[in-house]
């Protein structure tokens, strides 16, 4: 699947759809466009929860022109702020809100398709691709108990060590492994 390309969400889910409208509106892909900028959001794979918001990464090697850029076309939006996550890494963040979705851009000076966010899609595409709608239901239900979405399956595949990185170790699995781990899922929830 290519996040890259927004297209699929306008005739997807009601909440795909919104976040399609929302994105258009703002004219984020165009405005960002220099960046590569990618949504990355749970509303991707229709894993969202009512407090989810847009999150888009960016690959950007100089930041100055990215916090111009974003206080230009977005610094007037309600609670907008724009700060260094890491300095070392040359990591930044803005966050704003919309009437349909709260928004946070974070940018890295690596390629998107490289960062793990997107990597983390990816590899939540393919476990619902081959879990369908019991794995995303699960899922949903330990974010609405306060789960995050990656730990969320990390425990519900019974996997060990740190959340993120446990999950991020899925993307190195074959379909038919996955498809394992799954069954392994489904024999003990079921």
């Amino acid at each position: 699947m290519n996040w890259q390309i927004i297209d699929y969400l306008k005739n997807g889910t009601s909440q795909q759809r919104q976040a399609w409208t929302t994105l258009r509106r703002l004219g984020l892909p165009e405005r960002l466009a220099r960046y590569h900028a990618t949504l990355v959001s749970t509303v991707c794979v229709g894993l969202d929860i009512e407090s989810s918001d847009l999150d888009i990464i960016c690959q950007v090697e100089e930041d100055q022109s990215f916090e111009t850029t974003l206080r230009r076309f977005f610094g007037r939006q309600p609670g907008f702020r724009f700060h260094c996550r890491s300095a070392e890494r040359r990591e930044w963040v803005a966050r704003f809100r919309t009437t349909g979705f709260p928004v946070e851009i974070f940018s890295a000076p690596i390629a998107v398709t490289r960062q793990n966010a997107y990597r983390h899609l990816t590899v939540m595409w393919r476990l619902l691709h081959l879990g369908g709608e019991p794995l995303r239901q699960a899922v949903r239900d330990l974010k609405h108990a306060g789960f995050k979405t990656e730990p969320a399956f990390v425990r519900l595949l019974g996997l060990a060590g740190e959340p993120y990185q446990a999950f991020l170790r899925l993307e190195e699995q074959t379909d038919g492994e996955l498809a394992d781990l799954l069954e392994k899922w489904r024999l003990k929830s079921g």
